[in-house]
C-alpha cells in the first residue's frame, strides 16, 4: 500500500513541478479544453426519465412501455399566464372560464389545477384545515387582498 502512495505522490509531485515550470503551457491548454467542450454544449442533453437509465433492449423497459400502453401514460401540461395582476376580479373570472372550459371542452383530461380549484392548507391549534382558495370568491377589492 506504501508503494501505491509513493507513487501517486511522486505523480503529483512531478505534475506541479511541469505546472510550475510551464505555466503558460497549462493555462494554454486548459482555455483549449474549456473551449472545446463549450463547443459541445448545444449537444447536451438531458434525460432525466426512468426509461433513460434502461438499455433500449432491456426485458425491463419492454415490460414498462408495454404497461404504459395499457395502463396509460401519467402525462401533464403546464400553461402559464402572465396577467399584470393575478388577484383582481377580472383576471379571476377569466381564469374560471378558462378553468371551466377546459375541463368541459378537453377530451381525455383527468384533472385542471388552478387557483380556482386550489387548495389553502392551515395550522388551528392541533388540527390541520383544508380548504379551497377560493372558497368563497371575492367580490370588492378589499376581499381580494384580504
Amino acid at each position: 500500500m506504501t508503494a501505491i502512495r509513493n507513487r501517486i505522490e511522486t505523480w503529483f509531485k512531478n505534475f506541479g513541478l511541469l505546472i510550475s515550470r510551464r505555466p503558460w503551457l497549462f493555462l494554454l491548454c486548459s482555455v483549449l479544453a474549456v473551449a472545446a467542450m463549450t463547443f459541445q454544449l448545444p449537444n447536451i442533453r438531458m434525460d432525466t426519465s426512468a426509461e433513460g437509465l434502461l438499455h433500449k433492449q432491456d426485458p425491463s423497459l419492454k415490460t414498462y412501455e408495454a404497461f404504459r400502453e395499457q395502463f396509460g401514460r401519467d402525462q401533464m401540461v403546464i400553461i402559464g399566464l402572465n396577467p399584470p395582476e393575478v388577484f383582481n376580479s377580472q383576471f379571476l373570472g377569466k381564469l374560471r372560464d378558462f378553468h371551466n372550459a377546459l375541463e368541459q371542452e378537453v377530451p381525455y383530461m383527468d384533472e385542471v389545477t388552478s387557483l380556482i380549484n386550489a387548495e389553502h392548507m392551515h395550522g388551528e391549534g392541533d388540527d390541520l384545515i383544508v380548504e379551497d382558495l377560493l372558497e368563497s370568491w371575492p367580490q370588492t377589492a378589499a376581499e381580494m387582498q384580504g
